[in-house]
């Protein structure tokens, strides 16, 4: 019999409605946050009043809604305050995890304990220790934020970070309960509702590492004739503009690019041009990145990426970055990188 595996063990509709209901969007007008629905996340708050159709009645259920978020946000904080045990307690609640015991035998151990300071940019050595450890962990699951918020829940119980109010909820513009609140979600797996998708990839640091890493061993195997080696690449994805623009036009525009000889031959380009380093300006390695996975991705509108030549990638990659560093980018055509994709500010 096989042994379960963690989305197995916790409700994902769950754990979705209180994310829905613990940060406060302006999109969504006033109204109650849940009351009788959510009554059994073990953390509701406010009265659950049902609105009255009058104007007094519509303000009223929106200061009850105000109240509701901030009840749970409080829950939230208090629990990351007091202990690792009290924070274990408040997600696996919050999951529906029901049996705590086999979820601690599926989550995969972390390596080592991380600090706060390493939480906020993890060095490759730490990422490639990270990945190692998790290796027996899916795409499919690392792709979903209730996974890695789930194994969180573990490795905060097994003492793995050192501050956990430093890790998970403080970090620049955290003045309130609502920016505290959102860098929570984000750094235990991800902000899916503001961010989409693509949050997983760049929010959660141990999630984005696992993923650096696969994706820089991709690209190694399949690098072809220019022999990038595995540490090259990983520390070309390291680079959190590199990163973030590789994810973000890969992940929410240009699916084509998830492909690894994609993927491989933008990173070619760019290694080959000298964008790696932190003498390289932050603009020019995001309009180089832009450049070259552009052009890779035009190429998917004619032919097949998987059967381009190598070098053919290689070189449509090279033009793209050229025209970056020539300020040429504005010039392109708005469908290259935009298919009706939106997302949603992140300052909500």
């Amino acid at each position: 019999m096989t042994a379960p595996q963690v989305l197995e063990l916790v409700d994902v509709e769950a754990y979705q409605r209180w994310q829905k209901h613990i940060i406060y969007e302006k999109n969504r007008k006033g109204r109650t946050s849940g009351g009788a629905a959510d009554s059994n996340d073990g953390v509701s708050g406010g009265n659950g009043s049902t609105p009255t159709p009058d104007a007094d009645g519509a303000e009223a259920s929106a200061d009850n809604a105000r109240d509701d978020i901030r009840s749970r946000q409080r829950a939230l904080i208090d629990a990351v305050a007091q202990s690792p045990a009290a924070l274990s307690q408040y997600l696996l609640r919050i999951l529906r995890v029901t049996d705590t015991a086999t979820l601690r035998d599926a989550v995969p151990p972390l390596p080592n304990p991380l600090t706060a300071a390493a939480m906020q940019r993890l060095p490759r050595y730490d990422e490639e220790k990270i990945a190692e450890s998790l290796q027996s962990v899916l795409p499919s699951e690392a792709a979903t934020p209730v996974f890695w918020t789930a194994c969180h829940a573990i490795w905060i119980e097994q003492g793995c970070f050192d501050d956990l109010v430093a890790s998970f909820l403080e970090g620049p513009g955290t003045r309130d309960s609502e920016a505290r609140t959102r860098n929570f979600l984000r750094r235990t797996g991800g902000l899916e509702r503001v961010r989409g998708k693509v949050s997983v990839l760049v929010n959660c640091p141990i999630a984005m590492a696992w993923w650096r890493v696969r994706t820089a061993r991709e690209i190694a195997e399949v690098s072809e004739d220019t022999g990038i080696e595995f540490s090259t690449a990983h520390e070309l994805l390291h680079d959190p503009t590199i990163w973030a623009e590789l994810t973000g036009l890969s992940v929410k525009r240009l699916t084509s690019l998830n492909a690894p000889r994609a993927r491989a031959a933008a990173t070619a380009a760019l290694i080959e041009r000298g964008t790696i380093g932190n003498e390289v300006k932050t603009s020019l390695k995001k309009t180089r990145c832009q450049g070259a996975l552009r052009a890779v991705g035009r190429l998917s509108h004619s032919y097949s990426l998987n059967s381009t030549p190598w070098q053919t990638l290689v070189q449509s990659a090279l033009v793209g970055i050229d025209k970056a560093d020539n300020s040429q980018l504005v010039s392109e055509p708005a469908d290259l990188t935009d298919t009706g994709s939106t997302e949603t500010a992140e300052s909500e």
